[in-house]
Protein backbone atom coordinates (compact mmCIF):
# COMPACT_ATOMS: atom_id res chain seq x y z
CA UNK A 1 0.00 0.00 0.00
CA UNK A 2 3.12 2.42 0.64
CA UNK A 3 5.46 3.56 -1.53
CA UNK A 4 7.32 4.80 2.00
CA UNK A 5 6.64 8.61 0.61
CA UNK A 6 5.38 10.88 3.70
CA UNK A 7 5.87 13.85 1.91
CA UNK A 8 2.43 16.09 1.66
CA UNK A 9 1.14 16.22 -2.20
CA UNK A 10 2.58 20.03 -4.06
CA UNK A 11 -1.03 21.37 -3.60
CA UNK A 12 -1.00 20.92 0.07
CA UNK A 13 2.50 21.51 0.66
CA UNK A 14 1.26 25.15 -1.13
CA UNK A 15 -1.43 25.72 1.34
CA UNK A 16 -1.01 28.57 4.48
CA UNK A 17 -0.39 26.95 7.80
CA UNK A 18 -3.51 27.80 8.99
CA UNK A 19 -4.98 25.17 6.91
CA UNK A 20 -3.15 22.40 8.90
CA UNK A 21 -1.70 20.50 6.45
CA UNK A 22 1.55 20.99 7.20
CA UNK A 23 1.17 20.27 11.21
CA UNK A 24 3.54 17.39 11.39
CA UNK A 25 6.62 16.63 9.22
CA UNK A 26 4.75 13.29 7.98
CA UNK A 27 2.19 13.15 5.73
CA UNK A 28 -0.18 10.13 6.22
CA UNK A 29 -1.94 9.14 2.93
CA UNK A 30 -3.06 5.61 4.02
CA UNK A 31 -3.87 3.32 7.01
CA UNK A 32 -0.37 2.10 7.70
CA UNK A 33 2.22 1.65 10.51
CA UNK A 34 0.82 3.37 13.86
CA UNK A 35 -2.38 3.34 12.26
CA UNK A 36 -2.86 0.55 10.55
CA UNK A 37 -6.05 -1.42 12.15
CA UNK A 38 -4.80 -4.96 12.08
CA UNK A 39 -2.46 -4.00 14.07
CA UNK A 40 -4.58 -3.63 16.86
CA UNK A 41 -6.70 -5.48 19.34
CA UNK A 42 -9.39 -3.61 21.08
CA UNK A 43 -10.65 -4.95 24.04
CA UNK A 44 -14.03 -6.91 24.19
CA UNK A 45 -16.99 -5.66 24.09
CA UNK A 46 -16.22 -3.05 21.96
CA UNK A 47 -19.35 -1.61 20.46
CA UNK A 48 -19.02 0.75 17.13
CA UNK A 49 -22.01 2.63 15.62
CA UNK A 50 -20.93 4.52 12.03
CA UNK A 51 -24.18 6.55 10.93
CA UNK A 52 -23.46 6.42 7.42
CA UNK A 53 -21.58 3.68 6.77
CA UNK A 54 -23.12 2.36 3.77
CA UNK A 55 -20.02 3.01 1.22
CA UNK A 56 -17.02 5.39 0.51
CA UNK A 57 -15.10 6.42 3.75
CA UNK A 58 -18.03 5.21 6.39
CA UNK A 59 -17.87 1.99 5.17
CA UNK A 60 -14.07 1.93 5.08
CA UNK A 61 -14.29 3.16 8.62
CA UNK A 62 -16.80 0.24 9.56
CA UNK A 63 -14.30 -2.23 7.85
CA UNK A 64 -11.37 -1.13 10.16
CA UNK A 65 -12.85 -1.37 13.02
CA UNK A 66 -13.72 -5.04 12.30
CA UNK A 67 -9.91 -5.26 11.30
CA UNK A 68 -9.46 -3.89 15.17
CA UNK A 69 -11.71 -6.21 16.48
CA UNK A 70 -14.75 -4.69 17.33
CA UNK A 71 -17.23 -7.12 18.96
CA UNK A 72 -20.33 -5.24 18.06
CA UNK A 73 -20.62 -2.82 15.10
CA UNK A 74 -23.93 -0.66 14.03
CA UNK A 75 -23.79 0.80 10.59
CA UNK A 76 -26.69 2.99 9.11
CA UNK A 77 -28.01 4.35 6.12
CA UNK A 78 -31.15 6.28 4.65
CA UNK A 79 -32.17 3.19 2.94
CA UNK A 80 -31.42 -0.42 4.97
CA UNK A 81 -30.69 -2.17 1.15
CA UNK A 82 -27.75 0.12 1.04
CA UNK A 83 -26.01 -1.78 3.54
CA UNK A 84 -26.29 -5.20 2.41
CA UNK A 85 -22.85 -5.04 0.41
CA UNK A 86 -20.69 -3.21 3.79
CA UNK A 87 -22.07 -6.02 6.42
CA UNK A 88 -21.59 -8.83 4.41
CA UNK A 89 -18.01 -7.29 3.59
CA UNK A 90 -17.52 -7.01 7.52
CA UNK A 91 -18.99 -10.46 8.05
CA UNK A 92 -16.83 -12.48 5.43
CA UNK A 93 -13.58 -10.29 7.36
CA UNK A 94 -14.70 -11.37 10.80
CA UNK A 95 -15.13 -14.61 9.53
CA UNK A 96 -12.09 -15.17 8.20
CA UNK A 97 -10.14 -13.68 10.50
CA UNK A 98 -10.99 -16.47 13.37
CA UNK A 99 -10.56 -19.40 10.95
CA UNK A 100 -8.54 -21.34 11.92
CA UNK A 101 -8.77 -20.40 15.65
CA UNK A 102 -12.10 -22.13 16.44
CA UNK A 103 -14.97 -19.50 17.43
CA UNK A 104 -13.63 -18.36 20.59
CA UNK A 105 -13.43 -20.74 23.49
CA UNK A 106 -15.26 -23.33 21.78
CA UNK A 107 -18.39 -21.79 21.60
CA UNK A 108 -20.61 -22.08 18.74
CA UNK A 109 -21.95 -19.19 16.40
CA UNK A 110 -24.22 -16.83 17.74
CA UNK A 111 -27.56 -17.30 16.23
CA UNK A 112 -28.84 -13.81 14.49
CA UNK A 113 -31.02 -11.36 15.97
CA UNK A 114 -33.85 -10.11 14.11
CA UNK A 115 -34.55 -6.48 14.48
CA UNK A 116 -37.58 -4.76 12.96
CA UNK A 117 -35.45 -3.37 10.20
CA UNK A 118 -32.92 -5.59 8.85
CA UNK A 119 -31.22 -9.25 10.05
CA UNK A 120 -28.39 -8.94 12.04
CA UNK A 121 -25.28 -11.01 11.34
CA UNK A 122 -23.86 -12.75 14.33
CA UNK A 123 -20.56 -15.08 14.90
CA UNK A 124 -19.59 -15.77 18.64
CA UNK A 125 -18.53 -12.84 20.61
CA UNK A 126 -19.42 -10.41 17.27
CA UNK A 127 -22.43 -8.90 15.72
CA UNK A 128 -23.26 -6.09 13.03
CA UNK A 129 -26.19 -4.58 12.36
CA UNK A 130 -27.42 -2.70 9.43
CA UNK A 131 -30.49 0.44 10.27
CA UNK A 132 -32.15 2.68 8.37
CA UNK A 133 -32.02 6.04 9.57
CA UNK A 134 -32.68 9.98 8.29
CA UNK A 135 -30.03 11.88 10.29
CA UNK A 136 -32.52 15.09 10.22
CA UNK A 137 -35.37 12.81 11.43
CA UNK A 138 -35.55 12.77 15.21
CA UNK A 139 -37.40 10.07 15.74
CA UNK A 140 -35.57 7.74 13.77
CA UNK A 141 -32.35 8.88 15.50
CA UNK A 142 -33.78 7.75 18.76
CA UNK A 143 -35.09 4.61 17.48
CA UNK A 144 -31.30 3.67 16.17
CA UNK A 145 -30.14 4.30 20.17
CA UNK A 146 -32.91 2.52 21.60
CA UNK A 147 -31.95 -0.27 19.30
CA UNK A 148 -28.38 -0.05 20.05
CA UNK A 149 -28.97 0.38 24.01
CA UNK A 150 -31.04 -2.90 23.85
CA UNK A 151 -29.09 -4.69 21.38
CA UNK A 152 -25.88 -4.14 23.35
CA UNK A 153 -26.40 -2.47 25.91
CA UNK A 154 -23.09 -0.24 25.86
CA UNK A 155 -21.38 2.50 23.11
CA UNK A 156 -17.80 2.67 22.84
CA UNK A 157 -17.59 4.93 19.93
CA UNK A 158 -20.01 7.15 17.89
CA UNK A 159 -18.60 8.01 13.98
CA UNK A 160 -21.36 11.03 12.78
CA UNK A 161 -20.29 10.57 9.16
CA UNK A 162 -23.41 11.20 7.66
CA UNK A 163 -23.66 14.26 5.05
CA UNK A 164 -24.28 15.84 1.91
CA UNK A 165 -22.54 17.63 -0.60
CA UNK A 166 -24.00 21.25 -2.09
CA UNK A 167 -25.83 21.05 -4.93
CA UNK A 168 -23.58 20.99 -7.79
CA UNK A 169 -24.03 23.12 -11.25
CA UNK A 170 -24.02 21.73 -14.83
CA UNK A 171 -21.99 23.83 -16.91
CA UNK A 172 -24.11 24.38 -19.85
CA UNK A 173 -27.25 24.90 -18.25
CA UNK A 174 -28.63 25.91 -14.48
CA UNK A 175 -30.02 22.40 -13.67
CA UNK A 176 -28.36 21.51 -10.16
CA UNK A 177 -27.51 17.63 -9.04
CA UNK A 178 -27.30 16.37 -6.06
CA UNK A 179 -26.88 12.94 -6.67
CA UNK A 180 -24.15 10.89 -8.05
CA UNK A 181 -22.57 9.31 -11.55
CA UNK A 182 -20.92 10.22 -13.96
CA UNK A 183 -19.46 12.99 -16.36
CA UNK A 184 -17.39 15.74 -15.42
CA UNK A 185 -19.19 19.15 -16.82
CA UNK A 186 -20.23 20.45 -13.29
CA UNK A 187 -19.12 22.97 -11.07
CA UNK A 188 -20.20 24.54 -7.56
CA UNK A 189 -21.51 27.78 -6.86
CA UNK A 190 -18.95 29.82 -7.00
CA UNK A 191 -19.90 32.82 -4.45
CA UNK A 192 -22.77 33.36 -1.51
CA UNK A 193 -24.72 35.17 -4.60
CA UNK A 194 -24.33 31.90 -6.69
CA UNK A 195 -26.20 29.67 -3.77
CA UNK A 196 -29.77 28.34 -3.25
CA UNK A 197 -31.19 29.48 -0.41
CA UNK A 198 -32.65 25.79 -0.20
CA UNK A 199 -29.84 23.74 -0.80
CA UNK A 200 -27.76 25.93 1.84
CA UNK A 201 -30.97 24.60 4.25
CA UNK A 202 -30.39 21.18 3.03
CA UNK A 203 -26.56 20.93 3.61
CA UNK A 204 -26.41 22.65 7.05
CA UNK A 205 -29.40 19.98 7.80
CA UNK A 206 -27.55 16.97 7.38
CA UNK A 207 -24.09 18.04 8.29
CA UNK A 208 -25.03 20.18 11.05
CA UNK A 209 -28.56 19.27 12.41
CA UNK A 210 -28.11 15.69 12.18
CA UNK A 211 -24.79 15.61 13.89
CA UNK A 212 -26.60 17.40 16.72
CA UNK A 213 -29.20 15.03 16.49
CA UNK A 214 -26.89 11.92 16.46
CA UNK A 215 -24.57 13.32 19.30
CA UNK A 216 -27.58 14.42 21.66
CA UNK A 217 -29.12 10.84 21.42
CA UNK A 218 -26.20 8.89 21.96
CA UNK A 219 -24.69 11.03 24.68
CA UNK A 220 -26.57 9.39 27.81
CA UNK A 221 -25.35 5.93 26.49
CA UNK A 222 -21.82 7.12 26.06
CA UNK A 223 -22.24 8.35 29.51
CA UNK A 224 -22.82 5.41 31.11
CA UNK A 225 -19.74 3.40 29.10
CA UNK A 226 -17.34 4.19 31.81
CA UNK A 227 -14.85 1.86 30.72
CA UNK A 228 -14.40 2.49 27.49
CA UNK A 229 -13.17 5.55 25.24
CA UNK A 230 -16.88 7.25 25.23
CA UNK A 231 -15.90 8.74 22.21
CA UNK A 232 -17.12 10.52 19.37
CA UNK A 233 -16.43 11.38 16.19
CA UNK A 234 -17.72 14.10 13.53
CA UNK A 235 -17.07 13.51 10.10
CA UNK A 236 -15.37 17.44 9.84
CA UNK A 237 -13.50 18.50 6.78
CA UNK A 238 -10.15 20.66 5.84
CA UNK A 239 -13.03 23.36 4.32
CA UNK A 240 -13.77 23.69 7.61
CA UNK A 241 -11.15 26.19 7.56
CA UNK A 242 -12.12 28.04 4.15
CA UNK A 243 -12.95 31.43 4.37
CA UNK A 244 -14.33 31.65 0.69
CA UNK A 245 -16.00 29.72 -2.38
CA UNK A 246 -13.55 28.95 -4.11
CA UNK A 247 -13.43 25.21 -4.63
CA UNK A 248 -16.38 24.03 -2.35
CA UNK A 249 -20.09 26.48 -1.30
CA UNK A 250 -20.47 28.35 1.84
CA UNK A 251 -23.32 25.48 2.59
CA UNK A 252 -20.80 23.14 3.24
CA UNK A 253 -17.59 25.13 4.38
CA UNK A 254 -19.98 26.91 7.77
CA UNK A 255 -21.76 23.07 8.08
CA UNK A 256 -18.20 21.53 9.21
CA UNK A 257 -16.99 24.96 11.07
CA UNK A 258 -19.61 24.59 13.00
CA UNK A 259 -19.37 20.84 13.10
CA UNK A 260 -15.96 21.99 14.98
CA UNK A 261 -17.43 23.99 17.09
CA UNK A 262 -20.22 21.18 18.45
CA UNK A 263 -17.27 19.05 19.50
CA UNK A 264 -15.73 21.44 21.21
CA UNK A 265 -18.94 22.28 23.17
CA UNK A 266 -19.20 18.35 23.73
CA UNK A 267 -16.18 18.15 25.30
CA UNK A 268 -16.85 21.33 27.57
CA UNK A 269 -20.00 19.90 28.80
CA UNK A 270 -19.52 16.38 28.88
CA UNK A 271 -15.69 15.55 28.86
CA UNK A 272 -15.03 16.40 32.69
CA UNK A 273 -18.33 15.83 33.65
CA UNK A 274 -18.67 12.79 32.50
CA UNK A 275 -15.21 11.22 30.51
CA UNK A 276 -16.71 11.88 26.88
CA UNK A 277 -14.18 12.76 24.33
CA UNK A 278 -15.53 14.49 21.03
CA UNK A 279 -13.23 14.74 17.93
CA UNK A 280 -13.78 16.83 14.77
CA UNK A 281 -11.78 14.47 11.68
CA UNK A 282 -11.31 15.80 8.43
CA UNK A 283 -11.03 12.25 7.05
CA UNK A 284 -8.78 13.04 4.25
CA UNK A 285 -8.81 14.02 0.49
CA UNK A 286 -10.19 10.94 -0.91
CA UNK A 287 -12.09 10.11 -3.62
CA UNK A 288 -15.33 8.27 -2.90
CA UNK A 289 -18.73 8.26 -4.61
CA UNK A 290 -20.20 11.11 -3.25
CA UNK A 291 -17.40 13.21 -5.37
CA UNK A 292 -17.76 11.46 -9.01
CA UNK A 293 -19.15 14.49 -10.31
CA UNK A 294 -17.32 17.07 -8.78
CA UNK A 295 -14.86 19.85 -11.05
CA UNK A 296 -11.65 18.88 -12.65
CA UNK A 297 -9.74 20.19 -10.50
CA UNK A 298 -10.17 18.05 -7.39
CA UNK A 299 -8.64 15.11 -9.27
CA UNK A 300 -5.08 15.99 -8.13
CA UNK A 301 -6.73 16.93 -4.98
CA UNK A 302 -8.57 13.82 -4.07
CA UNK A 303 -5.40 11.20 -3.71
CA UNK A 304 -6.23 9.39 -0.21
CA UNK A 305 -6.65 6.12 0.43
CA UNK A 306 -9.61 4.86 1.66
CA UNK A 307 -8.43 3.04 4.41
CA UNK A 308 -7.12 6.46 6.06
CA UNK A 309 -9.68 7.55 7.76
CA UNK A 310 -10.29 3.97 9.23
CA UNK A 311 -7.09 3.53 10.76
CA UNK A 312 -7.53 7.18 12.51
CA UNK A 313 -10.41 6.34 13.64
CA UNK A 314 -9.42 2.95 15.28
CA UNK A 315 -6.24 5.12 16.34
CA UNK A 316 -8.39 7.64 18.23
CA UNK A 317 -10.51 5.45 20.50
CA UNK A 318 -8.24 1.66 21.06
CA UNK A 319 -7.99 4.29 24.31
CA UNK A 320 -9.31 7.15 25.68
CA UNK A 321 -7.23 10.30 24.14
CA UNK A 322 -8.47 12.66 26.20
CA UNK A 323 -5.79 15.51 25.62
CA UNK A 324 -7.17 14.96 21.70
CA UNK A 325 -11.23 16.17 22.68
CA UNK A 326 -12.50 19.24 21.76
CA UNK A 327 -10.08 19.72 19.06
CA UNK A 328 -9.58 19.77 14.82
CA UNK A 329 -7.88 16.53 14.29
CA UNK A 330 -6.74 15.80 9.92
CA UNK A 331 -6.13 12.24 9.37
CA UNK A 332 -3.03 13.04 7.59
CA UNK A 333 -1.41 14.04 10.44
CA UNK A 334 1.98 11.87 12.08
CA UNK A 335 0.20 10.55 15.04
CA UNK A 336 3.69 9.61 16.62
CA UNK A 337 4.74 12.88 16.29
CA UNK A 338 1.68 14.60 17.94
CA UNK A 339 2.14 12.04 20.59
CA UNK A 340 5.65 13.53 21.39
CA UNK A 341 3.88 17.14 21.29
CA UNK A 342 0.81 15.74 23.37
CA UNK A 343 1.86 18.12 26.53
CA UNK A 344 2.34 21.47 24.09
CA UNK A 345 -0.93 20.80 22.18
CA UNK A 346 -2.67 20.69 25.82
CA UNK A 347 -1.03 23.65 26.78
CA UNK A 348 -1.03 25.68 24.28
CA UNK A 349 -4.82 24.58 23.25
CA UNK A 350 -4.11 24.01 19.91
CA UNK A 351 -6.31 22.68 17.11
CA UNK A 352 -9.33 24.91 18.23
CA UNK A 353 -11.29 27.36 16.66
CA UNK A 354 -10.64 30.86 18.08
CA UNK A 355 -10.16 34.51 17.51
CA UNK A 356 -6.87 36.19 16.62
CA UNK A 357 -5.88 39.03 18.38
Amino acid sequence: MSDLNFSPPAWARAMPADRGFNVTQKYYRAAEGPIDPSRVTLPSPFVVVVVGGSKGIGAAVAKAYAQAGASGIVVTSRRLGDLDGVVQEISDMRAMSTKGQGQGQGQAPAPAQAHAQGQAHSQAHFQVVPFAVDVTIQAQVLALRDMVDQTFGRLDVLVANAGVAPALLADNDNDTVTGTGTGTHFHFPSSVAAEDGADFARVLSANLVGSFLVANAFLPLLQRTRDGPQTIIFSSSASSLDRGSALVPSSYNISKLAVNRLAEHIHQDHYEADGVVAVALHPGCIQTPIAELYPAVWKEILTDDISLPGGVCVWLTAEKRGWLSGRYFCANWDVEELLARKKEIVEKDLFKMRLLL
